[in-house]
């Protein structure tokens, strides 16, 4: 178990670490983007690349459950089970690749007809779809690998193929896009990624495996029926988180206008940091989750629940906090100039997306006991309020019409799934939630109100620039977490397993000086 939660912790902080960098990346290249190819054409390329999440929906679910299945023969010691299951994986997506890009060529003008898209933009558009669903096919393929490594207990290694990848493809943005200012020519560099990556995990895969797959005819019927069984709940768990996250930025392209999605874009970036950032333990956890439901001991999994989500909302609300106090400061320190919309936007996703953090302990254990159909209910239900509620608000209220429609089924459901997992599973409400969530809501409201306090001291002659703004975070940062801190441990947040890696942390510190 020391062992098991060292590699966890490992996973953790190497996937977090890599995950963090990638979004610097992306933070520090989105400006220059924006700069180069306009807010309209800047629009178009965020649009176009949220497809690869819209292809997903092709795999059935497949590529969810990957880790999942991979996990299970690795513990069971099954190569053969391991191969048969990455050749399922591969022979798949190689077939939606040949079957669906002839159809998606044929289709992208009556896709792009449905948006209000410049004329000058829509040929490029048009181009730019069929491009995505090459990477997409692309990039799947080398998520069988990805699935692989994880399995392995070895995110570290999986984060930092994908993170190697995004800086190729940072220093490309930054050589390239100043002389080709093109659409066509930043989804060109975004593909570049996949290679790089996907060499360095095929490499450790087939290090590991020797023999990574198998012969598709002696794959036993059963296999693949189990695979498509769990994947079909999880394809509709993917339709509505697809919904849910992403489908924002159609119906303002929709009811708005192209150049209305670039602040979405912006706001939407910045409050999706307290979602990306934490879920990485999620990722990391995914193999240990597989390993606790096969144990079927009632009490280690809702152990396992209860300090996930501890976990998990530590880092939520610590970067929800901060990214509300300081919405203003990011964006102009990020893009150079206020977003007003922008900035509302991302108070408001922060909430939603804060609340629906709450189910990523439970979600990533009822996956990992083969029964996501729980998750799939809340889903559902989300999906159709948001679709019910941003249709009919977008036309009155705009914006804010989009923006609460979506926050409330996210709420809604949210709540929901907690009520269903709770009752279901017979998980107390105070001991695994209760006891901990009370401190660290107040240690966060304290956090905050240090920052608004700063604010009020804040001098209105203070510098606005991109590198005085970046000090100015780093040092309202300092005091946040130095105020998150003291209230954490003013008001018992942290167990005693807690204070025991503090206290090893030290001392390893302290030898190592």
């Amino acid at each position: 178990m020391a062992h098991g939660a060292r590699r966890i912790a490992i996973n953790v902080v190497t996937g977090s670490g890599a995950r963090i960098a990638s979004l610097a990346i992306v933070f520090l290249t989105t400006p220059m983007l924006i700069g180069a190819l306009g807010v309209e054409a800047f629009g178009l390329f965020a649009i176009v690349a949220s497809l690869p999440a819209y292809a997903g929906l092709l795999d059935f679910g497949i590529g969810q459950g990957l880790v999942k299945h991979l996990t299970e023969y690795s513990e069971t010691d099954d190569p053969v089970g391991v191969r048969q299951v990455m050749t399922i994986g591969l022979g798949f997506y190689a077939l939606i690749g040949l079957v669906c890009t002839p159809l998606v060529i044929v289709f992208a003008p009556t896709a792009i007809g449905l948006l209000d898209m410049p004329y000058p933009l829509q040929r490029t558009a048009e181009t730019s779809i069929v491009a995505m669903f090459v990477y997409f096919v692309a990039s799947s393929v080398v998520g069988v690998f990805h699935a692989r490594v994880v399995s392995l207990h070895r995110m570290d290694i999986a984060a930092a193929a994908g993170l190697l990848g995004q800086i190729v493809f940072g220093v490309l943005i930054f050589a390239v896009i100043p002389r080709s200012p093109t659409v066509l020519t930043a989804i060109w560099l975004t593909m570049v990624q996949v290679p790089v990556t996907g060499v360095i995990l095929y490499a450790v895969v087939r290090r590991t495996d020797r023999q990574v797959f198998c012969n598709p005819f002696t794959i036993p019927g059963g296999l693949v029926a189990k695979l498509f069984a769990f994947g079909g709940w999880m394809q509709l768990n993917s339709v509505t988180a697809l919904v849910n996250l992403e489908a924002d930025k159609l119906i303002i392209a929709g009811f708005l206008n192209i150049g209305a999605v670039t602040p979405y874009q912006i706001g939407n970036r910045l409050a999706s940091l307290n979602r990306v950032i934490p879920f990485q333990l999620l990722s990391a956890v995914m193999p240990a989750a597989t390993r606790v439901s096969m144990g079927r001991n009632h009490a280690a999994a809702e152990d396992f629940y209860c300090h996930t989500s501890r976990y998990l909302m530590l880092l939520t609300l610590a970067i929800t906090g901060f990214t509300a106090m300081t919405a203003d400061r990011l964006i102009i320190t990020w893009i150079g100039r206020p977003y007003p919309q922008a900035k509302l936007i991302l108070l408001a996703l922060s909430i939603s997306f804060a609340v629906n953090n709450l189910t990523g302990a439970g979600t990533t254990m009822v996956r990992a006991a083969g029964a996501p159909r729980y998750e799939t209910y809340y889903a559902v239900v989300s999906m159709v309020l948001n679709i019910v509620l941003t249709v009919a608000l977008a036309p009155i209220l705009g914006m804010c019409g989009i923006l609460g429609g979506t926050i409330i089924a996210n709420v809604a459901g949210s709540t929901y799934f907690l009520v269903l997992l709770h009752r279901r599973f017979g998980v107390p409400w105070y001991r695994t939630m209760g006891v901990w969530l009370w401190r660290l809501l107040a240690a966060t409201a304290a956090a905050c109100a240090s920052i608004a306090l700063l604010h009020v001291w804040e001098p209105a002659d203070l510098a606005t620039g991109r590198l005085a703004g970046l000090g100015i975070l780093s040092a309202y940062g300092v005091v946040y977490l130095i105020v998150l801190a003291a209230g954490l441990t003013v008001l018992g947040f942290w167990s005693p397993a807690d204070l025991d890696v503090l206290r090893r942390i030290r001392m390893k510190v302290r030898y190592a000086g």
